[in-house]
């Protein structure tokens, strides 16, 4: 008979079986495998949406953006929402997981902020026609450091036997070399100067 005592807890061997990273024999499947090229839950949002065959590559490269958008960018639509968001949450229902999952979205999940990037690849000069009371340049240049830096990730990853993988690596390389870091930009000279007379003030 089994000790009534000892308390059940979610184990990281109930979690991976739970969130579909593993087989019952422990073998990792193939949400596994994508999930574990990248940090935290972001990984677990990219292979989900790989497993939609409905899901345009194109528009998920897109979608990336809303990873780490946070809360920002939704204005008051639902900040869950977005296609991304929306199948994140049918697959992983509303689970929590610290440093992986909240409501069953990555962490820094924030919906929005696809489409003001898709705007600015469009027409960089667009920028302050997208800003608002709620949302500032440095934000929107915040989550275009942010998105190319998850577009860099996926390009660096292993490669790995799923086509779908493979072309979002290709349209990810693809955004990185037609779009410039918002940083890159910065007169690193001025911006010496202008810190310099902000500590002498």
């Amino acid at each position: 008979e089994h000790d009534k005592t000892v308390a059940i807890v979610n184990s990281p061997t109930y979690a991976w079986r739970y969130l579909g990273l593993i087989e019952p024999d422990g073998t990792p499947t193939r949400r596994g495998m994508i999930f574990s090229f990248f940090h935290g839950g972001e990984g677990l949002a990219v292979a989900v949406a790989l497993e939609d065959e409905t899901y345009p590559i194109d528009e998920l490269v897109f979608d990336l953006a809303n990873i780490r958008a946070g809360p920002r960018f939704a204005g008051e639509d639902a900040p869950l929402g977005g296609r991304l968001g929306i199948l994140c949450q049918r697959i992983y229902g509303r689970a929590d997981y610290p440093g992986y999952l909240s409501m069953g979205v990555p962490v820094q999940y924030g919906a929005g902020a696809s489409e003001v990037v898709r705007a600015l690849v469009a027409d960089p000069r667009s920028k302050h026609k997208l800003t608002n009371e709620l949302l500032r340049h440095g934000d929107i240049e915040r989550a275009l450091v942010e998105w190319r830096s998850i577009l860099r990730h996926i390009v660096l990853a292993p490669a790995y036997p799923l086509s779908r993988w493979t072309e979002l690596k290709a349209a990810a390389e693809e955004l990185v070399d037609k779009t410039a870091s918002p940083t890159s930009a910065v007169d690193l000279a001025t911006l010496v100067t202008l810190q310099q007379r902000a500590v002498g003030k």
